[in-house]
């Protein structure tokens, strides 16, 4: 859904990968918003441990809902990215899990093994150009 008070991104701000369509919404921001919370959430989990994905309160409040937690990042990277701080609810579960799948296995193997069971056009290179969310 669009952001009337999004302010654009400079391309450098993230470096060009190969990503997967990863929300269940046709809209262009969106998607772009959850490849953003997808990439501060590669960042904040490096170095953590597999076990942040644990149920236990304390780990929850630690390294998932806590100040300094992986939502709070993406508050806060997002509001610094694009000027929002309105993450969805459907945006913060999927973009979680897909960054538990590859914090355990790797982001290569995240996108070979969507290959069995994704169309080819949900594979495509993130940020692209011309995006909406992306200043020229």
């Amino acid at each position: 859904m669009p952001r009337a008070s999004a302010q654009p991104l400079q391309m450098k701000t993230f470096e060009k990968r190969a990503t997967i369509y990863i929300s269940c919404f046709g809209f262009a921001e969106y998607e772009g918003e959850c490849q953003i919370l997808l990439d501060i959430g590669e960042k904040w989990i490096k170095g953590k441990p597999l076990s942040i994905w644990k149920d236990e309160k304390k780990l929850r409040k630690k390294y998932l809902d806590g100040k300094n937690g992986l939502r709070a990042a993406f508050l806060k990277g997002l509001k610094e990215a694009i000027n929002s701080d309105d993450v969805t609810g459907a945006q913060t579960r999927t973009v979680m899990e897909n960054l538990w799948y590859i914090h355990k296995h790797g982001r290569d193997k995240w996108i070979e093994d969507a290959k069995e069971h994704r169309d080819l056009k949900d594979f495509y290179e993130w940020p692209k150009e011309g995006s909406i969310l992306l200043k020229k």
